[in-house]
């Protein structure tokens, strides 16, 4: 299996959507000389990148990387379209090889379709489709139009995901980690009095004083985060991803 590809570290997972850089400019609008200096605040935000990225990936049931050359086994549908985006694959670039109950499946056989989110405003390829004038393949004895249903006899080789994230993922990574800030500038429990309001986003938990001078940008910042990750990417509909089928990819959720 080749590396991943286009952004991340070394070993090829990203560890971060968004950069410091993105999160100080979130920041600029209020004073946090009281509890930072420059350079302590860039430490900061660097401590929280890793821990947010992932309460994304969770959040959205998938991650925004690019994998390269990636193998994996699903379940075979028992009809003409396979949705692989239901195990966190989408942006299908394309398909080294697939093989069907250990049979290979040329790509004569089958189409990359595009799977549109809620409201139709995001489009990538997510599902496979089978040809159905396609004539039947040695070990496949069942209707030719429509892959074998079975419990990860599908083998697939893909390369997948966008060449960078999307922008609304970068900026929702930026709001997270810098409400997370806030709640350490005054915006905490105990400083800022108050009923105590307490948001947990995947593994990960912010909690912050009704009464602190940042509740209200805290908050909305969370309900934004909130909506796009779960309405706009999770709901297009995720199930469980198998260990089998992406025990080798960081980060994922």
């Amino acid at each position: 299996m080749a590396a991943k590809t286009g952004y991340g570290d070394a070993a090829g997972a990203a560890a971060s959507y968004c950069s410091t850089s993105t999160v100080a400019a979130l920041l600029t609008a209020f004073d946090l000389t009281e509890w930072f200096t420059t350079d302590q605040l860039t430490t900061r935000i660097g401590q929280l990148l890793a821990a947010t990225k992932l309460a994304i990936d969770r959040l959205a049931g998938r991650d925004f990387e690019y994998h390269e050359d990636e193998a994996m086994s699903v379940d075979g549908s028992g009809t003409e379209l396979l949705p692989v985006y239901e195990q966190g694959i989408h942006d299908i670039v394309s398909v080294s090889s697939l093989a069907e109950n250990d049979a290979a499946v040329s790509a004569d056989y089958y189409d990359i379709l595009p799977i549109t989110a809620t409201g139709g405003t995001r489009q990538g390829p997510g599902m496979l489709h089978r040809n159905t004038d396609a004539v039947a393949f040695p070990g496949f004895t069942a209707n030719p139009g429509a892959w074998a249903r079975g419990w990860q006899n599908i083998d697939l080789v893909l390369t997948y995901g966008p060449s960078s994230p999307p922008d609304d993922v970068v900026d929702a990574q930026a709001m997270l980690v810098a409400a997370r800030l806030l709640t350490e500038c005054g915006g905490g429990a105990v400083a800022g009095g108050g009923a105590v309001q307490s948001k947990r986003l995947g593994d990960f938990q912010v909690t912050y004083s009704e009464k602190s001078p940042f509740a209200g940008v805290i908050t909305g910042w969370l309900a934004d985060v909130e909506s796009l990750l779960v309405r706009e990417y999770r709901g297009i509909g995720i199930r469980a991803i198998s260990a089998k089928s992406r025990a080798t990819t960081p980060g994922s959720g």
